[in-house]
Protein backbone atom coordinates (compact mmCIF):
# COMPACT_ATOMS: atom_id res chain seq x y z
CA UNK A 1 0.00 0.00 0.00
CA UNK A 2 0.88 3.09 -0.84
CA UNK A 3 0.15 6.11 1.35
CA UNK A 4 1.22 9.55 0.84
CA UNK A 5 -0.87 12.85 -0.77
CA UNK A 6 -3.29 13.76 -3.09
CA UNK A 7 -3.13 14.21 -7.05
CA UNK A 8 -1.64 11.03 -7.87
CA UNK A 9 -1.55 10.09 -11.14
CA UNK A 10 -0.98 6.42 -12.66
CA UNK A 11 -0.44 5.70 -16.26
CA UNK A 12 -1.12 1.68 -16.25
CA UNK A 13 0.50 0.13 -19.45
CA UNK A 14 3.74 -1.53 -18.88
CA UNK A 15 4.82 0.89 -15.89
CA UNK A 16 3.63 3.11 -13.59
CA UNK A 17 4.18 7.09 -12.84
CA UNK A 18 2.83 8.47 -9.67
CA UNK A 19 3.29 11.63 -8.84
CA UNK A 20 3.14 13.54 -5.49
CA UNK A 21 2.90 16.58 -4.04
CA UNK A 22 4.61 17.51 -1.30
CA UNK A 23 2.22 19.51 1.23
CA UNK A 24 -1.37 18.22 0.26
CA UNK A 25 -3.87 16.03 2.39
CA UNK A 26 -3.25 12.67 2.75
CA UNK A 27 -5.14 10.38 1.28
CA UNK A 28 -4.77 6.10 1.43
CA UNK A 29 -4.19 4.31 -1.81
CA UNK A 30 -5.20 0.92 -2.25
CA UNK A 31 -3.32 -0.72 -5.33
CA UNK A 32 -1.72 -4.14 -5.95
CA UNK A 33 1.30 -3.76 -7.11
CA UNK A 34 3.59 -6.57 -8.56
CA UNK A 35 7.36 -6.71 -7.89
CA UNK A 36 8.65 -7.05 -11.71
CA UNK A 37 7.03 -3.39 -11.62
CA UNK A 38 9.75 -0.70 -11.92
CA UNK A 39 7.55 2.57 -10.83
CA UNK A 40 9.09 6.30 -10.98
CA UNK A 41 7.65 8.44 -8.14
CA UNK A 42 7.67 11.97 -8.85
CA UNK A 43 7.79 14.37 -6.35
CA UNK A 44 7.57 18.04 -7.44
CA UNK A 45 9.24 20.40 -4.87
CA UNK A 46 8.85 24.18 -3.76
CA UNK A 47 9.48 25.58 -0.56
CA UNK A 48 8.34 21.91 1.49
CA UNK A 49 11.69 21.55 3.83
CA UNK A 50 9.93 20.98 6.50
CA UNK A 51 7.39 18.15 5.44
CA UNK A 52 9.92 17.25 2.27
CA UNK A 53 11.95 14.72 4.67
CA UNK A 54 8.85 12.83 5.91
CA UNK A 55 7.48 12.57 2.30
CA UNK A 56 10.95 10.76 0.61
CA UNK A 57 10.95 8.37 3.89
CA UNK A 58 7.53 7.55 3.18
CA UNK A 59 8.82 6.71 0.15
CA UNK A 60 12.02 5.02 0.49
CA UNK A 61 10.64 2.76 3.36
CA UNK A 62 7.76 0.96 1.01
CA UNK A 63 7.56 -2.79 0.80
CA UNK A 64 8.64 -2.26 -3.09
CA UNK A 65 12.09 -1.37 -3.47
CA UNK A 66 12.27 -1.59 -7.48
CA UNK A 67 11.40 2.26 -7.79
CA UNK A 68 13.06 5.41 -8.75
CA UNK A 69 11.84 8.79 -6.77
CA UNK A 70 12.91 11.61 -9.13
CA UNK A 71 12.64 14.81 -6.92
CA UNK A 72 12.13 17.88 -9.38
CA UNK A 73 13.03 21.39 -7.17
CA UNK A 74 10.83 24.21 -8.23
CA UNK A 75 13.50 27.28 -7.52
CA UNK A 76 13.30 26.84 -3.46
CA UNK A 77 14.49 29.05 -1.58
CA UNK A 78 13.66 27.37 1.96
CA UNK A 79 16.48 24.82 2.26
CA UNK A 80 14.79 21.84 -0.05
CA UNK A 81 17.03 21.87 -3.22
CA UNK A 82 19.62 20.53 -0.52
CA UNK A 83 17.56 18.45 1.82
CA UNK A 84 16.59 16.94 -2.07
CA UNK A 85 20.73 16.29 -3.06
CA UNK A 86 21.57 14.89 0.21
CA UNK A 87 18.64 12.18 -0.22
CA UNK A 88 20.53 11.59 -3.93
CA UNK A 89 23.80 11.52 -2.32
CA UNK A 90 22.70 8.67 0.08
CA UNK A 91 20.14 6.45 -1.96
CA UNK A 92 21.17 5.66 -5.64
CA UNK A 93 17.12 5.28 -6.26
CA UNK A 94 16.90 9.24 -5.95
CA UNK A 95 17.33 11.48 -8.51
CA UNK A 96 17.28 15.35 -8.30
CA UNK A 97 16.34 17.67 -11.29
CA UNK A 98 16.87 21.54 -10.28
CA UNK A 99 14.54 23.55 -12.50
CA UNK A 100 15.32 27.70 -13.39
CA UNK A 101 11.81 27.97 -13.04
CA UNK A 102 8.47 27.92 -10.58
CA UNK A 103 5.97 26.05 -12.17
CA UNK A 104 4.45 22.67 -11.06
CA UNK A 105 3.30 21.76 -14.74
CA UNK A 106 7.26 22.05 -15.81
CA UNK A 107 8.06 20.30 -13.04
CA UNK A 108 5.58 17.11 -13.48
CA UNK A 109 6.60 17.08 -17.53
CA UNK A 110 10.57 17.41 -16.39
CA UNK A 111 10.12 14.14 -13.83
CA UNK A 112 8.16 12.10 -16.47
CA UNK A 113 10.84 12.75 -19.03
CA UNK A 114 13.59 11.55 -16.69
CA UNK A 115 11.63 8.89 -15.11
CA UNK A 116 12.72 5.33 -17.12
CA UNK A 117 9.46 3.11 -15.63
Amino acid sequence: MITWELKIWFLFHTYQIIILHACSPLINLRTKIENNYLISVIVPVHNTVNYLRKCIESIRNQSLENIEIILVDNLSTDGSSEVCDEYASMDTRVKVIHLSVANASVARNAGIDMASA
